[in-house]
């Protein structure tokens, strides 16, 4: 039974990140970190949804903070697709969503990363994801590419290969541009350029 759920990795990280972001089961009564991620950066996603929809669709302007700045210089610009779902679910929906999604992807992707493009053993794999999938729970989360680094790496390797087929290629530049769209442009640019 273990080793038939062994063979499918993506239903082991799909398990292991809803056990480790298991407090969504309270929903709104969920504990929030006291951090400035969830203050400041998670409720920018309301207003930038709100934003969004009073201009009409193309926001240029982001009037909240002090004098005013370009609403696409900040970490949640208001095409993030975490600030188009805040629009439609309440924010601790969001937060719960947002840390299982940086969770999976962090162990997924350093599962293939290192069976892949690194070759090693099946066993060597899980052991080597499930150790990142668990300090992937200390980075900050708003630093997308600590925990998408991997996924992003496999997936740009396998888009540059003459063997994938054209329709791998296609889902995955759109899961690539997905990556880049969610991730915080001014503090991803700084440390991978």
């Amino acid at each position: 039974m273990i080793s038939n759920f062994l063979k499918f990795p993506v239903w082991v990280y799909l398990l292991f990140s809803l056990i480790a972001n298991g407090e969504f089961l309270l929903g709104p009564h969920r504990l929030i970190p006291l951090h400035d991620v969830f203050d400041a950066w998670y409720i920018a996603l309301k207003t930038n949804f709100q934003n969004l929809i009073s201009s009409g669709g193309l926001v240029q302007w982001n009037p909240y903070s002090l004098g005013g700045n370009h609403a696409l210089m900040r970490g949640f610009h208001p095409f993030n697709p975490f600030s188009l779902l805040s629009g439609f679910i309440p924010l601790w929906g969001v937060y719960s969503l947002w840390g299982f999604l940086m969770n999976f992807t962090a162990g997924y992707g350093m599962h293939l990363y290192l069976s892949r493009i690194l070759k090693l053993t099946p066993a060597s794999s899980y052991v080597g994801a499930l150790l990142f999938l668990v300090a992937s729970l200390s980075f900050p989360q708003s630093e997308v590419f600590n925990y998408a680094f991997p996924l992003f790496l496999v997936l740009f390797y396998q888009c540059l290969e003459s063997k994938t087929p054209p329709s791998f290629k296609y889902s995955y530049f759109f899961i690539l541009f997905f990556i880049i769209l969610c991730s915080f442009s001014p503090l991803t640019l700084p440390f991978f350029p």
